[in-house]
């Protein structure tokens, strides 16, 4: 056993902490729905990210952002065997259990885009 995992737990438990404290009046409330969308886009090279997102009365935090990365992977990764790439809008719910889970419940939608430059292209 190394000093480093030793202190692995310890260190784990103290950044709970800090989080709680610093960012916790913005933590989604267990129990509560927020309705809303997310605006998401994974690119031709394997990158992604978030372009835009709005939940009903959720502030950002270091928790739902968390639980945000993870959703848009799952939903990329459902839509990788019809696109490799592209804009997708997901609609629905968001709801975090009392035991730190989340859920999301609703659907997405790949969008149409169309670059300006170029003749012919489209997405």
């Amino acid at each position: 056993m190394s000093l480093q995992d030793a202190f692995e737990p310890y260190e784990h438990d103290y950044r709970q902490k800090v989080l709680a404290n610093t960012w916790g009046h913005l933590a989604p409330e267990p129990g509560r729905s927020y309705e809303g969308f997310v605006c998401f886009a994974h690119g031709v090279h394997g990158d992604s990210t978030i372009i835009e997102w709005q939940f009903e009365d959720l502030p950002p935090s270091p928790w739902f952002f968390d639980d945000l990365i993870d959703h848009m992977n799952n939903e990329i990764d459902r839509h990788l065997k019809d696109r490799s790439y592209g804009v997708w809008i997901w609609e629905g719910t968001f709801k975090v259990f009392k035991n730190g889970k989340s859920r999301w419940s609703g659907k997405s939608r790949p969008c149409r885009i169309s670059p300006r430059s170029g003749k012919g292209r489209s997405l």
